[in-house]
């Protein structure tokens, strides 16, 4: 479906061989292809550059000496078994974001953060999170260069010398790493293909991914196994594809204007978290019981297959949908954007009544949200107990740390691209940033403002759908409008902001 404004065309969704053959005719985006892929080697690279004063050698004894290291090496893509400057990776500054985010429900100053919405508040929520990364990479970093200096195999120690001098050159090389990350990130979000963080974290997962599923291949698994596990790796990228490019619309009007638009309400807005929370809650009793014997019994009966274990786990992950949207989604606040933008949902009274409809709709979506993750998150359970005999963790990493952030990211790149055609295919000649939104939402009702001035808009999202919950640091709704009526964009947005 295409929406045409002011000579503009956006195709809301273009199909995937038609972006693709763009794709092959634009030397411009060819370009961008080949430095994301450039700042992505330099990526790799990066993670084959040990922190000093590692001993190599009794660095490769003991992982392959050591089955819960390579465990946790599923989840750090390789950067932790050759402890790596990046070993860390984007861990500190996901937590962070996601801490940050929480905080914006009960303190002052990040509610007012939130509140403000735009480039001020992103500004100054940017800012808070990072100050939060370089807290927890130090705390983790020193944490790890504890765990290196203890670390001992067959007599062999991982740390040449040992001691302070060690540990701080350690903490703050994780830390560094956490940020050059970062700083390579934002490379590929201002000359590559966009979204940087999603972008290493592909790279970062998908080399296992790829392992993992050839160790698959390789299992002398029953015809009828494989059969199973190949429908519902199938099934499950079509159904996350599904929920990804699933959106309610929800049109809005402006006032003294035929302008009409819509605000989205996406299925995604959670991301995978709900999953990360209800694993923490019912992972706790399990690791409580090592130190209290006689919750043993408790433990044993919440392990993975378990029917205690799937009540207990859908009901963590229904509660924290609902509670992730509660603290994510602001009706009224939303309600206050409209007023100040002159729009309103059709036929719905501005203030509580436009909240009251928007929850009510909101609330809706969040219900097939939390069912689709409680399918993502019991079935490693299912396929480790009966279909075969693979360790829960690998099935996991294969149906949903992997698998739902990977196509949610396509679907993100999809997105990027056509906003840049839509832009490139338009008589307008050259293209700026007018503004920088906190949130989907603001975004659109801002483009519909600017249209309502004979100002033509193209919204640029860069996101992390399904890896993060929306409002974070990782998001950014950039408003590209032409040059030539930027300033005035510019103006115009600063004064309603």
């Amino acid at each position: 479906m295409d929406k045409k404004t002011e000579g503009v065309s956006v195709r809301r969704e273009s199909d995937v061989p038609s972006i693709l053959s763009k794709i092959l005719h634009d030397k411009k985006m060819i370009k961008r292809i080949l430095f994301t892929l450039g700042i992505v080697i330099v990526y790799k690279l990066l993670t084959f550059m040990p922190i000093p004063g590692i001993d190599i050698e009794a660095l490769r004894a003991s992982f392959n000496n050591s089955d819960n290291i390579a465990r946790i090496n599923i989840f750090n893509a390789g950067e932790l078994r050759r402890v790596s400057i990046c070993a860390l990776g984007l861990m500190p500054y996901f937590s962070s974001c996601i801490l940050i985010m929480i905080l914006g429900a009960v303190i002052p100053f990040f509610k007012r953060c939130y509140a403000m919405g735009g480039q001020k508040g992103r500004e100054k929520i940017v800012k808070s999170t990072y100050y939060l990364t370089i807290a927890l990479s130090l705390v983790q970093g020193y944490f790890i260069s504890q765990w290196l200096e203890s670390a001992n195999f067959g007599g062999l120690s991982m740390v040449i010398s040992p001691g302070w001098g060690f540990r701080i050159i350690t903490v703050f090389s994780l830390t560094a790493g956490v940020f050059l990350l970062l700083w390579l990130a934002r490379l590929i979000n201002d000359h590559g293909i966009g979204n940087g963080v999603a972008i290493l974290v592909l790279f970062g997962i998908v080399p296992k991914f790829l392992i993992i599923i050839g160790q698959f291949v390789q299992r002398d698994l029953a015809g009828g196994q494989l059969f199973f596990l190949l429908v519902t790796f199938i099934a499950s990228i079509a159904v996350t594809w599904l929920m990804s490019t699933s959106t309610q619309k929800v049109p809005i009007i402006y006032n003294n204007s035929n302008i009409k638009n819509s605000i989205t309400l996406r299925f995604s807005w959670t991301g995978k978290a709900p999953i990360g929370f209800a694993q923490v809650v019912i992972f706790f009793p399990v690791t409580i019981a090592a130190f209290c014997p006689w919750l043993n019994k408790f433990a044993t009966l919440i392990s993975h297959g378990g029917w205690l274990y799937t009540i207990l786990y859908s009901i963590s992950i229904l509660f924290f949908a609902y509670f992730l949207i509660a603290v994510l989604f602001r009706p009224r606040e939303i309600s206050d954007k409209m007023k100040k933008h002159g729009c309103q949902i059709e036929n719905v009274a501005l203030g509580r009544e436009t909240a009251e409809y928007l929850n009510s709709k909101m609330n809706r979506n969040t219900i097939v949200t939390a069912l689709f993750l409680i399918a993502v998150g019991i079935l490693p359970s299912i396929y480790s107990k009966t279909v075969c005999s693979v360790s829960y963790l690998t099935i996991t990493f294969i149906s949903y740390a992997t698998l739902v952030v990977i196509v949610g990211i396509f679907y993100d790149l999809k997105c990027q691209i056509e906003s840049y055609f839509a832009m490139k295919e338009s008589d307008k000649g050259e293209w700026g940033v007018a503004y920088v939104a906190l949130d989907e939402i603001e975004a659109e009702i801002k483009k519909g403002f600017l249209e309502t001035k004979d100002i033509p808009c193209v919204i640029e999202p860069l996101r992390f759908t399904w890896g993060m919950p929306i409002r974070t640091a990782v998001d950014q709704y950039r408003l590209y409008v032409p040059s030539k009526k930027q300033e005035e964009a510019v103006k115009i947005l600063v004064q309603n902001s």
